[in-house]
């Protein structure tokens, strides 16, 4: 390789540098946004949690079980690139542990990503593009919700389930969100009367019922595009180090050619410098 050629190539690895860079940077910036979200959305879901069991305390026929209703697994992918093997990951989880459990389950993609790779399943009810940035994650909320109803109206009541990664080991893991309020996740309380509410048993039921499953999708969505952006991070810190290390080896390499050719124009230029003595 000349050393023309090498400064071609160097000048093609700074500028892919760059561009890793700045996505790396927006990596980091969302990474910042979301950790304030992510907390609010916990809270928000623990305060719900009170108020429900508060409420079975006393009203224990709303008590879900388990059942046989049609199992929808929302899968939590990724919409952009960059972000190692969560799809992958994902799929498999859903092929040796889902699968498994309910042979019979319709899928609900959410990621551009997870679209290329399940295009041909005919499990998949709707795909839902994902989000990029924290303000596009109240649209993905709202186009999730609006599919659930339709799946709804078509197969009668559902089990829903989110299979994500989880928050701390980046490793799948299956939120049940449908049924809500069972035995085995409705925590007793200690108290002597029952919460006074203006509503009837049964509206107020429903509507915690609702904002329960908005609350919690909600904050699987927050956490699922802060695992994105980390993994997204991860890996284009390393992309970049390694063309750092590239770069710097060109570099030597081209100083080395370079020397190279000053050597022989010196050559050169003694040789022709004899030549002219000798005359």
């Amino acid at each position: 390789m000349s050393g023309h050629e090498i400064d071609q190539h160097l000048k093609s690895l700074a500028d892919i540098s760059e561009i890793l860079t700045a996505m790396n940077n927006l990596s980091k910036i969302e990474i910042h946004r979301l950790s304030g979200f992510i907390d609010a959305q916990n809270q928000l879901k623990q305060n719900i949690q009170i108020v429900v069991n508060d409420f079975l305390q006393f009203n224990s026929q709303f008590i879900q079980r388990e059942n046989g209703n049609p199992m929808v697994v929302l899968l939590l992918g990724s919409e952009r690139g960059f972000c190692g093997n969560i799809n992958e990951t994902l799929l498999a989880h859903l092929q040796t542990k889902v699968e498994l459990k309910n042979q019979k389950i319709l899928l609900i993609p959410v990621g551009y990503k997870l679209q290329n790779k399940l295009e041909t399943d005919e499990r998949v009810v709707e795909f839902i593009p994902g989000a990029s940035a924290v303000e596009e994650i109240q649209q993905v909320l709202f186009d999730i919700i609006a599919t659930l109803q339709r799946v709804t109206e078509t197969y009668g009541p559902i089990q829903l389930s989110v299979l994500h990664l989880d928050q701390k080991q980046h490793t799948p893991i299956i939120s049940k969100v449908l049924p809500a309020f069972t035995y085995e996740n409705v925590q007793p309380v200690q108290y002597s009367h029952p919460p006074l509410s203006y509503l009837q048993s049964n509206i107020l039921f429903t509507k915690l019922l609702d904002e329960y499953v908005f609350t919690s999708i909600n904050s699987i969505l927050y956490n699922a595009l802060m695992i994105e952006n980390q993994q997204r991070n991860q890996h284009l810190n390393i992309a970049v180090n390694h063309l750092t290390d590239k770069i710097n080896h060109l570099k030597q390499k081209r100083n080395e050619i370079r020397q190279e050719e000053i050597t022989e124009e010196i050559e050169v230029i003694m040789l022709g410098s004899d030549i002219l003595m000798e005359k």
